[in-house]
């Protein structure tokens, strides 16, 4: 139980991290060009290492899910991740969050904690 709880914990800041280091990269354009019957690519290395966190997240993602409930495990895994995506915007993207949003975070903290009562 205790290895399913810490996979999904990872999975959390993976997909999280994941989406922040995506959006970081695709702020710095990738390039396609065509040269001399060849396809160049320039891909930002922030976007390329934001992809595969993503990609890993979703493969331990797929382990998770097979190890709880999906009602139980998606509601606060999602949950997590949007609380973590805030807090990285914010720290990372210098991004803004209104008291709506903060007071929603922490009803999304409650309604997790009311979620495990009992289990």
């Amino acid at each position: 139980m205790i290895m399913s709880i810490l996979m999904m914990l990872i999975y959390v800041i993976c997909s999280a991290l994941g989406l922040i280091l995506l959006k970081m990269g695709l702020s710095n354009k990738a390039i396609i060009s065509y040269v001399s019957s060849c396809i160049e690519m320039r891909i930002p290395m922030l976007l390329l290492i934001g992809a595969l966190l993503y990609i890993f997240s979703f493969l331990l993602n797929m382990l998770v899910i097979s190890r709880f409930n999906l009602n139980f495990i998606y509601p606060i895994s999602s949950g997590l991740i949007y609380i973590l995506i805030s807090i990285l915007s914010v720290l990372l993207l210098k991004e803004s969050i209104n008291n709506i949003q903060i007071i929603g975070m922490g009803a999304i903290l409650v309604g997790i904690i009311i979620m495990n009562i009992g289990k």
